[in-house]
């Protein structure tokens, strides 16, 4: 019998499914620099400064009863400049080609209506972008730096490093590598990956290190699976917590985020977080973290990072009012001829490290 011809055989769409699957809020979400997060600030404009007056540490000066005050030194003042970048972006969806197909997973006999559902698919993309691009800052952050290059007339690449434009956070020299923190040499000595690593003792210096240097000790470590690997098989770890215990004092999971906090029983005030997120640079999938990096931060609060937003001003194509409008912000507008949707978005927004010191990007596995 010959086989039935394939235009005779239904058309069945079963679903509507995603290949990949992007929560990429975690790095934001933990330090208050998402969209309307606890340490989100605005400021009116674009370029601007901060200043910057320490407390002390000094001791007053004794002096004998009745003798005159003496002389201090006034308190230095620091200045530190700032310029918020900008993205904007529009998605054009000519109306013709989007008209009368169906919805994306629906059947044939089904219209999506001038291609409706199909543009809220796309603007959920849109507004995504500017989620990663915030991800991309925070953990640029922890690094300490990122870049951007020139790729068009006014048009830029962000990267970790390489590029022709960097945006510095001055994170201290000893915070980076190997961690000499204080002066007194490299905390991390010996590669996390080698078993006999003192990483307990490691653990505890940089909180030294970071009570001398900021006044606020270490509070969160945030390192890849692969690292994590390392850390739970180590013989001062496993040690600590006793022949006949588990390392490991607590371990969670965050199905949402898909990342992992864990306590260790030999060193129970500190928080890891094991993020194997990523982000795609230059089209490469690029990890927030490296797998042979770790980020130690005190507690994280307004004192430490904020996210600052600036102003641009728009104009809502409907009213023809003009808006000063601060952060992320959307809009879309229909053309007549030919008859097209354009969504638009805008991003202005940094985030600001206000205690460098208080964060160190860390090569564990050299």
């Amino acid at each position: 019998m010959p086989v039935l011809p394939t235009f005779l055989h239904p058309q069945m769409v079963m679903a509507r499914i995603s290949r990949l699957i992007v929560i990429n809020t975690t790095l934001q979400d933990r330090f208050g620099t998402g969209a309307g997060g606890s340490n989100v600030r605005k400021t009116p404009s674009r370029s601007g400064s901060y200043d910057v007056f320490d407390d002390t540490r000094e001791v007053a000066t004794a002096t004998v009863p009745g003798a005159p005050a003496v002389h201090i030194a006034r308190q230095p003042v620091g200045n530190v400049p700032f310029r918020i970048p900008r993205s904007a972006e529009k998605l054009p969806i000519p109306k013709e080609t989007v008209n009368q197909i169906r919805p994306v997973g629906g059947q044939v006999n089904e219209i999506d209506e001038l291609g409706r559902q199909y543009i809220q698919d796309q603007e959920q993309i849109v507004r995504q972008r500017n989620t990663n691009l915030r991800e991309f800052q925070t953990s640029a952050m922890l690094r300490g730096s990122y870049t951007f290059t020139q790729s068009g007339v006014d048009m830029f690449t962000h990267a970790y490093s390489g590029g022709s434009i960097t945006v510095d956070y001055q994170i201290p020299a000893g915070n980076k590598s190997q961690l000499d923190m204080t002066g007194d040499g490299d905390i991390i000595g010996t590669a996390w990956d080698n078993s006999a690593a003192p990483i307990v003792r490691d653990l505890l210096a940089i909180n030294a290190a970071f009570i001398e240097n900021v006044g606020i000790g270490l509070h969160d470590v945030f390192v890849t699976s692969v690292m994590w690997g390392h850390i739970v098989v180590n013989a001062e770890v496993q040690s600590l917590a006793g022949s006949t215990n588990d390392p490991v004092l607590e371990f969670k999971r965050d199905e949402v985020k898909q990342e992992f906090t864990a306590v260790l029983r030999g060193a129970p005030w500190v928080t890891f977080h094991i993020v194997d997120n990523g982000l795609n640079l230059s089209g490469t999938f690029t990890k927030l973290i490296a797998d042979t990096a770790g980020v130690f931060t005190t507690g994280i609060d307004s004192r430490v990072v904020q996210f600052w937003e600036c102003p641009e001003p728009v104009m809502n194509p409907v009213t023809q009012a003009e808006s000063n409008e601060y952060g992320e912000y959307y809009y879309h507008k229909l053309l007549d001829d030919p008859v097209s949707y354009e969504f638009h978005s805008r991003y202005n927004g940094l985030p600001v490290l206000l205690i460098p010191a208080a964060i160190c990007y860390a090569t564990l596995d050299f």
